[in-house]
């Protein structure tokens, strides 16, 4: 267990005492938002603990064109869509991940804090045939209690100790870490190693922690994980990519992802009824199950109680049971044997066979974009922070149901990195300093939960969908999204979210590349933010402008030279052209209305090709008064 004690003080305490937000774009963070029109989120402890600014984030993706109120059904919520990429490594899907953070990021801000910007994802097999209508809608009772589900109220799934799971779990409601998982780690100790300043911690398992003293819960993410990076227990979250601020953590971060121990977590597995050890949970069918997760986090203590130190491997994207070897050394594909963590079983996957599973490739890391200390805005290069996201390829061709997480870790030199419980006496909450003659008290503002603090912010659900759905000549192909984001509202109003764009605003491919546009809009924003059409509404469309970019009055939509990629049953050139410019508008009882107000919010428009080299300027014709400003992009194709 010597990660718990290096690992878990070395780069987990990297955080800053001040309200150091970061926002998620694109895709649109919820920062527990599901769909309230009010300013402010409804319920900040929906689904996980932001720290970010209430006013923040983005509601879920509406489907239709008329105000459903503060409560949405799943079966009127659109995700976004995006294909996977093929298992090959010239058959990428990129995906932008955009975000902008308050406090600082990356090598030219070192001087003042140190941070780091931590992408991870969740996924969740969820085949078709999970689906009872035969035309794919979307029923809550086709869901597992723990299916990951954005839910249809903002109300906090409820919890308790030892019942079974569906005494508690709604399908209504939100769900992104399983209810098991949780309830493991609440029987598990929290690290005792860890600085804790003076905080006073009011339990021993690891809901409590130094920025979570009181335990309070957030859906069913665990504190103890959310606060420390790398974790030294199994979580289902994947690392896309670990962004850091300074050569020394970078060479840190990359010997870890390196080891042959990345991966790779423990827990102590007991029978019940073993002596000293709380029962195991019941199972939904009423019985005691035979195992699960005991409080131990070290071998020799675990051991010693007769407990079963077990080692998982968590960052894997299927498990193979004897039918994807042959995807092994293809591309990314690198299998490895041993236990699949299983956050959703009592067990934690502990009573499975051991057996091969596919590796996720393991993270990238880089420097962070360098940004300004106390402005949460564009980087020091001029644009907005954001990383290419090479979507995973899952070989099964199941589709997945998925919720990226942003984390942003931030401190000073107040609390350097090897500090650890002999240093909680070190810093207190609230000191004061002198002037210079000695004698005049000067308060300092310094609250010890918040001296080396994590942020986060998480997408909504998204689906990630298999390129067999394709014609056999694009399912190799490279794949790039340009993504409507933003919301409702002018730059005050709005903040801290973003106006109306398009992300990438300006991209470049070839003829051979496919492109596919996404976006995620709501019909219950605040009534009286500014904006055209009916009140409370986002709207988006891609009208391409012959005129140019600088043009916001074109004559006409042009029709781009294009060759559509995928619902080739449904589309043709003309067509796809023709559904761009309405804004996914697909009603034969009545007729567009100009302002796109009976247009659906959201909208996963076909993909398609553009076959002839140039410079195409396009705009969404609704959002570019001087209160929205510019919702323009342009792509430049050339020859492969």
């Amino acid at each position: 267990m010597r990660t718990i004690f290096i690992w878990g003080c070395l780069l987990a305490v990297l955080i800053v005492p001040c309200m150091s937000d970061i926002y998620m774009h694109f895709p649109p963070g919820s920062n527990n938002r599901l769909n309230g029109a009010g300013e402010a989120v409804t319920n900040a402890n929906r689904l996980f603990d932001s720290q970010n600014n209430g006013k923040a984030g983005y509601n879920v993706g509406d489907k239709q064109s008329d105000n459903p109120g503060d409560n949405i059904p799943e079966s009127r919520q659109l995700p976004m869509e995006f294909y996977m990429s093929g298992c090959h490594a010239d058959a990428k899907t990129e995906v932008e991940i955009m975000w902008t953070n308050q406090h600082g990021t990356g090598p030219k801000t070192n001087d003042r804090v140190e941070t780091q910007v931590i992408l991870q994802y969740m996924c969740q097999a969820y085949p078709d045939e999970m689906f009872t209508d035969v035309n794919k809608e979307l029923d809550v009772n086709d869901y597992e209690y723990h299916t990951i589900r954005n839910g249809q109220s903002a109300s906090t799934q409820s919890s308790g100790y030892g019942n079974p799971e569906s005494n508690y779990i709604s399908k209504e409601l939100g769900l992104h870490e399983p209810y098991h998982y949780y309830e493991a780690y609440y029987r598990r100790e929290r690290n005792k190693g860890l600085f804790t300043a003076d905080q006073q911690l009011h339990g021993d398992p690891t809901i409590y922690t130094r920025q979570n003293p009181g335990g309070g819960k957030r859906g069913f993410e665990i504190p103890e994980e959310r606060d420390y990076y790398p974790y030294w227990g199994p979580t289902p979250w994947r690392d896309i990519a670990i962004m850091v601020s300074n050569n020394h953590t970078e060479k840190l971060i990359k010997e870890h992802v390196k080891s042959s121990e990345y991966g790779r977590k423990y827990m102590c597995i007991m029978p019940s009824k073993l002596a000293d050890h709380t029962d195991c949970p019941y199972t939904n069918e009423g019985v005691v199950a035979e195992e699960c997760v005991a409080k131990h986090i070290t071998e020799e203590t675990c051991e010693a109680a007769g407990g079963r130190w077990t080692k998982f491997i968590t960052n894997y994207l299927e498990r193979t049971a004897g039918v994807l070897s042959t995807c092994y050394n293809v591309g990314d594909m690198k299998l490895a044997r041993g236990l699949p963590y299983e956050p959703h079983k009592i067990s934690q996957g502990s009573d499975d066979k051991v057996q091969y599973v596919l590796q996720h490739k393991p993270p990238d890391v880089i420097y962070a974009p360098s940004t300004v200390v106390n402005h949460n805005g564009m980087n020091m290069e001029g644009t907005f922070s954001s990383y290419k996201w090479k979507v995973p390829c899952f070989p099964s061709n199941t589709t997945q149901r998925c919720v990226l997480r942003i984390r942003y870790n931030i401190t000073t030199d107040d609390v350097p990195r090897d500090f650890n419980a002999s240093n909680n006496q070190d810093v207190t909450n609230n000191p004061k300093t002198k002037a210079v003659d000695n004698q005049t008290d000067l308060q300092l503002a310094l609250n010890t939960a918040q001296v080396g603090r994590t942020f986060q912010d998480r997408s909504h659900v998204i689906i990630l969908k298999p390129r067999n759905r394709l014609p056999l000549e694009y399912q190799h192909s490279n794949i790039y999204y340009i993504g409507g984001m933003g919301k409702r509202g002018n730059i005050v109003q709005a903040y801290p979210a973003m106006e109306y764009r398009f992300n990438p605003e300006r991209f470049s491919v070839t003829t051979n590349d496919v492109l596919c546009f996404a976006w995620s809009g709501s019909n219950n924003n605040p009534q009286h933010y500014a904006g055209q059409g009916t009140a409370g509404t986002d709207r988006t469309n891609v009208c391409w402008v012959m005129e140019g970019c600088s043009s916001l009055k074109p004559a006409a939509c042009s029709s781009l030279p294009l060759e559509v990629v995928d619902h080739v049953d449904h589309f043709d050139a003309e067509e796809l052209n023709l559904h761009l410019n309405t804004g996914c508008f697909t009603s034969t009882n009545e007729a567009l209305d100009s302002q796109l107000n009976n247009a659906p919010a959201s909208c996963n428009p076909p993909c398609f090709r553009i076959t002839e080299p140039g410079e195409y300027c396009y705009m969404s014709t609704r959002n570019n008064n001087f209160s929205n400003r510019r919702h323009m992009g342009q792509i430049t194709v050339s020859e492969p």
